[in-house]
């Protein structure tokens, strides 16, 4: 088997078993989300999804991004330099271990009070200390995790993420009922205590299978090394994060944590559309990094626009009929109640249209390259137009304006990468036009029509439009070479390496 060859099976195996891991997950999520709608209205929906942008911030911000450089050093040093590993491993566990100590004292002491007293929601409070908690878990599930991606497991590391959707989806059923917030917040800490036991056991798997000695102790050049690396992510991170909590935050004080509601189930749709996608996307970065190094600057040219160019075409059929049976879905799982989140859905399902290049370009490509600065600059202009677009939206159009800022986002930085990338001779920006033009034409009628028509004429015509969109992009949009690696993705169970 080519070199070439080897690069796109590696992705086959990791997609497969991503594919599984991910319908298992979306799944999961999707009845998670019908629970808390159910139980606990959108009211109460809107103050456990501030709760969630909360640990979004917090536990992100905590790690470092050394999960991110553990990732890539993984994939890196197990063949360039495997005698270095157990030394950057070790180093990384107490690094996280430091801050996810100081964090949890931080967290319970200081920011759930003051959480409770700007929102002026007092159920906060226990619901923040009980994250602070269990930071220490969440930061060593994220470093197993990527230890998992990092050795191309993919098997493992999908499992254990299914298993941990499960496990909150029982744990839901069991607490809400009788505990609303509180037991949604426990239901919550049980799924990340199984997902954090579970990546550990793998990843330990993982090294020792590999003849990997694990070391007990800390290096400051390893130290300096990983944070070397992460500095600009940090940097990026640290202003993305405060910029979705600045709006959320406007949002809860200013309009209401119901319109917070309508957003959460917006964005419980908007992360099941994109379950496809996601399943090529998770297994990118180990595989980039080794393209990086072995591929002519031409192949690697074609190999990361056929990704890019298949995922918005898996994302066509998608979204137009989702979109289409939006408003029956929504009265349907949710409830009539939440009946305004249909245009918070469709804003958000439409700016996946870039959303998904983005993921590839300037998450993994850029990261994959070594670019961290490149990669911090793309993710600090799209926070500052995410934010200045929330203001500009904000007073006319309430808490629509957050969708609305990350669609604005997302098509400008997707424009900025291609430019970019395409003057440097690593992306065909023209190749890509057709299958765009055919994405957004294919999702402005998809609204026109959910919100036109009938809700059940809706499901019936998204249901048509599901096959019909899927014909037309596997046929017209895709060349024989991109459908023969989309088919090998979903058949191939273990294809030879």
């Amino acid at each position: 088997m080519s070199s070439e060859e080897a690069i796109r099976v590696r992705l086959v195996r990791g997609s497969y078993f991503g594919l599984l891991g991910t319908v298992v997950s979306v799944l999961g999520n999707f009845t998670a989300s019908v629970i808390l709608a159910r139980f606990l209205g959108s009211l109460g929906l809107g103050t456990f999804g501030l709760y969630i942008v909360l640990g979004a911030v917090l536990v992100p911000l905590l790690s470092l991004s050394v999960p991110s450089a553990v990732a890539r050093f993984v994939a890196k040093l197990r063949t360039d330099d495997p005698a270095r590993l157990p030394l950057i491993l070790s180093t990384s566990v107490v690094l996280l271990s430091v801050v996810g100590a100081f964090g949890t004292v931080f967290t319970v002491l200081v920011v759930a009070p003051l959480s409770g007293s700007v929102y002026g929601d007092p159920v906060l409070v226990p619901m923040i200390q009980i994250m602070g908690l269990l930071l220490w878990a969440n930061l060593m599930s994220l470093f197993a995790s990527a230890v998992l991606q990092g050795f191309e497991e993919f098997q493992s590391s999908n499992l254990i993420g299914g298993f941990s959707v499960l496990a909150n989806v029982g744990l839901l059923l069991v607490l809400v009922p009788g505990l609303g917030l509180i037991g949604a917040v426990g239901a919550t800490a049980g799924s990340v205590l199984v997902s954090a036991g579970g990546a550990i056991v793998a990843s330990r798997q993982a090294i020792r299978r590999r003849g990997i000695a694990w070391r007990w102790r800390a290096s400051w050049a390893e130290a300096r090394s990983l944070m070397a690396f992460v500095g600009p992510l940090n940097a990026a991170s640290i202003l993305t994060r405060i910029a979705v909590l600045v709006q959320n935050s406007l949002v809860a004080i200013f309009v209401s944590f119901v319109a917070l509601g309508y957003l959460r189930v917006a964005g419980f749709l908007y992360n099941a559309i994109l379950f496809l996608p996601r399943t090529l996307i998770a297994p990118m970065l180990p595989i980039l990094t080794s393209m990086a190094a072995t591929r002519q600057p031409e192949r690697k040219k074609e190999i990361v626009t056929q990704i890019v160019k298949i995922l918005v075409l898996l994302f066509v059929p998608l979204s137009s009929g989702l979109i289409m049976a939006l408003r029956f879905a929504i009265e349907l799982f949710y409830g009539p109640e939440f009946g305004p989140a249909f245009w918070f859905g469709v804003v958000l399902i439409a700016s996946a249209l870039a959303a998904i290049p983005n993921g590839i370009l300037g998450e993994q490509y850029l990261v994959a390259t070594g670019r961290t600065t490149a990669a911090m600059v793309i993710t600090l202009l799209s926070a500052g137009i995410s934010l200045a677009s929330f203001v500009l939206f904000l007073g006319p159009y309430d808490a629509l304006a957050l969708p609305m800022a990350a669609f604005t986002s997302e098509f400008s930085v997707f424009a900025l990468l291609s430019f970019w990338l395409g003057r440097r001779g690593e992306f065909a920006t023209s190749y890509l036009v057709p299958s765009i033009v055919f994405a957004s034409v294919s999702t402005v009628l998809a609204a026109l029509i959910g919100f036109l028509a009938a809700p059940v004429v809706g499901l019936l015509l998204g249901t048509v439009s599901l096959a019909v969109l899927a014909t037309v992009a596997y046929f017209v949009f895709m060349s024989a070479e991109e459908r023969g690696l989309l088919l090998s993705a979903v058949r191939r169970k273990k294809p030879a390496v």
